[in-house]
Order: structure tokens, then sequence, then C-alpha cells
């Protein structure tokens, strides 16, 4: 998974009716903007099967540069 997109193991649209790709967008300029937020998201595994993760983004500081640290729970 490391180097990879989470949309490249995402459907084309999340269940909430958005975009993927466009919801990722947002939920990283959210991120950024309130430093940490969670929320839920539809991956696909690799035998194809669908699975919701809750995902949480935290803005932190490496090296004394701001990133932005994702983290993936399966709960289904």
């Amino acid at each position: 998974i490391l180097g990879k997109s989470q949309i490249e193991f995402s459907p084309e649209f999340q269940r909430n009716g958005r975009l993927s790709i466009e919801y990722a967008q947002e939920v990283v300029e959210e991120a950024w903007e309130k430093k940490e937020i969670e929320f839920e998201w539809e991956l696909f595994r690799f035998d194809g099967t669908r699975f919701i993760t809750l995902v949480n983004l935290t803005v932190l500081e490496y090296n004394e540069e701001p990133v932005l640290l994702v983290t993936w729970r399966d709960i289904t």
C-alpha cells in the first residue's frame, strides 16, 4: 500500500453518493484545516470485495515539517 493512493483501492462512488476522488480531496483539505478528522470510507480488498473503514487523518510534525498521518481501520 505504501506509495499508493486510496483512490486506487476505492469504488468510483462512496456510500454517501460522492465521487471518491472529489470526496478524498475534500476530506484532505478539511484535515489540514482542522488538524484531525475521522470519517468512513469504502475500499476494495485484493479479491474485489468491498469493506468499510474508519479513517483518521491527523496533521503532525515530522522533521519540522507538517505531514498528514492516515490510519484506516476495518469496521465491517
